[in-house]
Order: structure tokens, then sequence, then C-alpha cells
């Protein structure tokens, strides 16, 4: 649970060098910069861009905001008949900035240290459509030391209106010779590769899953990656068709959602170093809600081995394994039930004759080692209101 210790400082302060519609958020040691401006087309739409820098090197380029809405059916169902922007950015006129810092300590319930920093540089930029909709959105950001921070808010509309988000085109334009390593879902082999088509997303391409890491050099890295992804659609990258070494963000469907709302954080970490990205990796922790629960000892963190044979044999020698290695836990992983993407496997019953699963989770409980059994979506989608109470009750297992 996040404890605050130490102290909160927010105050406001903007500089007036600085052109109306142009923003800079640093982070507090200053290597960490996002620079945000508007500019105009030739028809007098506004477009917003923004740009990342670390340690005086380019690492976003000129990159273009953009989520897309269409709330055309609530509005019709409310009698409002406003006209639909392609682009969302596209119709949100600047009004104002708000900066502010943030500086305190926190101890997690578990983790990789006893202690997590959440001290930050922050600036909220407000938009509104000029027009009789009521639309306001705001774009904030927030500058770590470890990697800066953007999402897109919408305060509440007075009239309620169900915004549909259906698709986020954010641009994350990358400097030219810059290579990813690509992989197109979590277990899936690595591979390094040029941002350009065919060999990595684009037309027809395949969008690569996050968080994702690129080499700019062989001295500077970064992480794309998102936090507080929350009732909304998980994002993966894929490349633009239109504009080159730029990568942008690619929705997993749609989202229905109702004022106040805010979309996910998008997250850039940059570092001289590869291996540093994943030590500042508390940056997500930071940008993610503080625990909300009230009883955490239950809780027992810990490494897990798997159990591969599905014979009570071999899952005793494991469970003596872990006792030995300071190891918490055994798995056993799919299809010790049947088959896992079958609808007729019952979870509910163990299948595997050389495998006594009461006899394990009792052993396993002598020696101090807990037992994770692996259901798949299908069993739970239709049998959760069963099995999960079973679980709870290590001895009711039967066989089929």
């Amino acid at each position: 649970m996040k404890k605050k210790i130490v102290y909160l400082f927010i105050g406001v302060f903007i500089s007036a060098s600085l052109p109306a519609t142009e923003s800079i958020v640093s982070s507090p040691d200053g290597k960490q910069v996002f620079t945000f401006y508007q500019r105009e087309n030739a028809d007098g739409t506004p477009v917003q861009f923004y740009k990342i820098d670390y340690n005086n090197r380019p690492v976003v380029l000129e990159s273009k905001l953009d989520i897309q809405l269409d709330n055309h059916i609530w509005e019709q169902a409310l009698a409002k008949f406003w006209k639909q922007p392609v682009s969302w950015n596209d119709v949100m006129v600047f009004d104002s900035i708000e900066h502010s810092s943030k500086d305190v300590m926190w101890k997690p319930l578990y983790g990789e240290c006893s202690v997590v920093k959440d001290k930050y540089n922050a600036a909220t930029i407000f938009f509104s459509r000029k027009d009789k909709s009521g639309y306001k959105m705001d774009l904030e950001v927030r500058a770590y030391n470890e990697g800066i921070a953007f999402r897109y808010y919408f305060p509440m509309h007075p009239e309620a209106i169900y915004h549909k988000v259906i698709a986020e085109n954010t641009e994350f334009t990358m400097p030219e010779g810059t290579t990813a390593w690509w992989t197109q879902w979590a277990q899936a082999p690595y591979y390094e590769k040029p941002l350009s088509p065919p060999l990595w997303g684009g037309a027809g391409g395949e969008v690569c899953e996050r968080p994702l890491t690129m080499k700019i050099s062989d001295n500077l890295y970064v992480c794309l990656t998102e936090a507080a992804q929350i009732d909304f659609p998980k994002s993966d990258f894929r490349l633009s068709e239109t504009k080159p070494n730029a990568i942008q963000v690619s929705l997993y469907g749609n989202a229905d959602m109702v004022t106040p709302f805010a979309t996910p954080w998008r997250v850039i970490m940059a570092s001289d170093r590869l291996g540093r990205l994943l030590e500042n990796n508390a940056i997500v922790l930071n940008l993610n809600e503080a625990n909300k629960l009230v009883d955490t000892d239950w809780i027992r963190p810990g490494k897990i081995m798997r159990e591969t044979t599905l014979t009570t044999k071999n899952a005793k020698a494991c469970i003596d394994f872990c006792a030995e290695h300071n190891m918490q836990y055994i798995l056993f992983d799919w299809k010790w039930y049947g088959p896992s993407f079958d609808f007729r496997s019952d979870a509910g019953k163990v299948v595997i004759p050389e495998l006594n699963m009461p006899e394990v989770v009792a052993y396993g409980k002598s020696k101090g080692i807990g037992v994770w059994v692996y259901v798949n979506q299908h069993a739970l989608q239709y049998q959760s209101d069963r099995i999960l109470p079973q679980f709870a009750d290590t001895g009711r297992y039967s066989r089929q």
C-alpha cells in the first residue's frame, strides 16, 4: 500500500517567455524533457504535437497527438447534431496550462525496493471545443527522472454523454536508424528490426506487443509502454503508414466511456544504458493508483516453479526443491484438467491418473509451499462460480 512519508508540494509556474501554446516539462534532474506545441493547418484547424529529449539528445521527434472519438449515436439520442470530427485533437483549442510538482515516498507491499520515490514535474494542458457541444479535453504530462508519461483526460460533460473511443493514433517518431526488439505476443521470440515495413508493422504488417524497447544508438535506448490500463483496451504498437520511422498506438478494440475518465498513460523511458530501463521500472508503479485493499495479509509474493510432468511423484520432488532453495510455490500449467481450449473440460476435476491433487496440496502445506493451478478462460467463463469456492477448499477434487 502506498504510504506517503514525506511532503507534497504543488505550485504554479508559467514561463512568460514561451509562446502561449507551448509548454516544456522537465524532469527534476533536467534530463527528461517534454515539449508540447500547437500549430494550425492551412484550413485553420489546430494540430497538437510533442517531442521528447533525453540529456540534450532527441528521443522522440515531432509527433502528433491524436485520439479519435465517435459520439454521434449518444448525441443524437439527446437530440444533438454536432459535427463529428475525424480526429478529436483537430477541434480542441488550447485554453491554458497549469504546472505542478510532486515529491513523496511510499512503501510497497512487496517488490524490488522497500521504499519507492514518486517525484516528478507535471503540466495539465486544457483544451475545449469552441461550439455548443461543451466538450473539453486535458493533456496530462509528467516528467520523472525515469521517463515521460502523458495521457488524455476528459472532464465531466454537463449532459453525461458517452464517449466512444474508436482509435488512438498517438505518434512516436523516432530518429532515423532506430531499431526495435519486436515481438507479436508476450511469449513470442524477439527480433531486432528496423522501423520499416514490411518487416515490422505498416500496411498489412503485424502489431508489436508492449513494452517495446528500441535502440537509437549504442548509448541511447528507449522503451514505450503504458500504465493505469483499467477498463480500457490494451495498446499495441504499429508502424505509421504515412510517416517514416513513426510508431503509433494500436488499441485492441473500442471503448465506451462516461466522463470523467482518462486513457492509460503512454510511457516513454529513455536512458544511456539498456539495463537502466529495467532499473527505472518503478515509474509504472507510480503511474498506477495506490493499493486500495485494507487487508493484505493473504498476499504472499514469491518465486514459482512449474511442474511439467503432471505426476504426484514429480510434484513432491518440485516441492522439496522449492523448500530447499527458498522458493514459495509450484505451478500446474494447462492440461491438468483436460484440453484447456475445450469448453467441455471441467476445471473442477483432475483427469491425470498419476496426479493426486489433494495429496500434493497437503504435502506442499507440510513444507510451506503453495500450489498454483492454471485455468484457461474457457473454463473460467462457464465454471468460475463453482470452481473458485472449490479451489478455496483444496481437498475437494474429484476424478473423471
